[in-house]
């Protein structure tokens, strides 16, 4: 009898590993992959290039800055889906830049979006349109009996115009407000810098001051284009630099200083004009700017798309083991792209040409 109690009990114990290990293996999810289709169908304008950039707010992946010069020019993104019985919903923050404007579009997807993509040419199609950014697509019938695809095509949002450039005597008041707030920022970032370099130097007064040399380096890379001159000027609150042209494979570098431990930042306003645009960047350089650029040399590459950064970015690594270490990469990063020529600002240039060229007609009268 003794003999058959313990075989039950061994028996049990087997089941029950088994069961808890079914039950496990059951709720664990899977992953399945779809495509995130982006077309440009700007028709009709005499610029219908777009520049647009995706993000997934979850795992926090960047896709990059993309540009579609014309029509039906675009790109298509593989995502990575959660599926199982979690049916986890992923997010894509894209934003869009064209001459109407911008946009601001999310983009949620799940598992079924991916099981509609295995049926042909039943992939949706986010169309960038004059009218704004539309969705062409398939989705799910749940309102009859048996559930079926039927097409979709809806506005998901509209361009917002850009702001106009306010006149020299009269000031918009939403760029009071803008300055305003970026007074109040600037407050409160020397407030807490302020605490910094204070409990510095109550740690330790034997701490020796000295400014940190940099150096930035813009170069011009404008290949395949018949205008490759760049205009361009830099300021900052300690320097301003001149107007400087540039030409194709020519440098431009200067000198500054930053001040050291990080309790300081140089801020440079620089804005570039050339036959693609025109392009504002604002460059920040710390004490520890030296381990993203790869030195104290800082190197920006000015290109037909726009303003380059080149140099090393930090990442986390997907491992679970080594999702708190923090890692260096090279990187060639668009920092801003260009921003068309309005017809407002080539009339005001070519009448102010015209106006230079008169002038310099009668010198050559009066000379004679």
């Amino acid at each position: 009898m003794t003999f058959k109690i313990d075989r039950f009990i061994r028996t049990l114990a087997w089941f029950l590993v088994t069961q808890v290990t079914v039950v496990s293996q059951a709720g664990r999810s899977h992953f399945v992959t779809t495509e995130l289709n982006i077309r440009n169908e700007m028709q009709g304008l005499k610029r219908p290039e777009i520049v647009y950039h995706c993000q997934a707010i979850n795992n926090g992946l960047e896709y990059g800055w993309r540009r579609a010069k014309k029509p039906p020019l675009g790109h298509t993104f593989h995502v990575l889906l959660e599926g199982g019985q979690k049916l986890e919903e992923e997010i894509h923050r894209c934003h869009f830049r064209s001459v109407l404007g911008k946009a601001d579009v999310d983009i949620r997807m799940t598992a079924i979006d991916a099981e509609i993509c295995n049926y042909k040419r039943a992939c949706a199609v986010h169309v960038v349109t004059p009218e704004g950014i539309m969705f062409h697509g398939k989705e799910w019938d749940f309102k009859e009996r048996y559930p079926r695809l039927i097409p979709r095509t809806y506005l998901e949002a509209k361009w917002k115009p850009w702001p106009r450039r306010s006149s020299s005597g009269r000031e918009d008041p939403r760029s009071q407000r803008r300055s305003g707030g970026e007074v109040n920022s600037f407050a409160k970032k020397a407030i807490v810098w302020c605490l910094v370099l204070q409990a510095l130097i109550i740690q330790g007064d034997s701490i020796e001051s000295g400014d940190v040399s940099f150096s930035i380096m813009l170069r011009n890379e404008m290949y395949g284009l018949r205008r490759p001159l760049v205009v361009y000027r830099c300021k900052s609150s300690g320097k301003s630099l001149r107007w400087h042209q540039s030409y194709r494979k020519q440098e431009f570098t200067w000198d500054f200083e930053v001040p050291p431990f990080g309790n300081g930042v140089v801020i440079h306003q620089c804005h570039f004009m050339s036959s693609q645009g025109t392009a504002d960047v604002i460059i920040k350089t710390l004490s520890m700017t030296s381990i993203l650029c790869g030195g104290h040399v800082c190197k920006y590459v000015i290109g037909p798309n726009g303003i380059y950064f080149v140099g090393f970015e930090t990442y986390y690594p997907h491992n679970i083991f080594l999702r708190f270490v923090e890692l260096v990469r090279p990187v060639v990063k668009l920092v801003e792209p260009w921003k068309a020529w309005s017809p407002r600002q080539l009339k005001e240039f070519r009448a102010e040409r015209n106006r230079t060229r008169s002038e310099d007609d009668d010198d050559m009268e009066y000379n004679d």
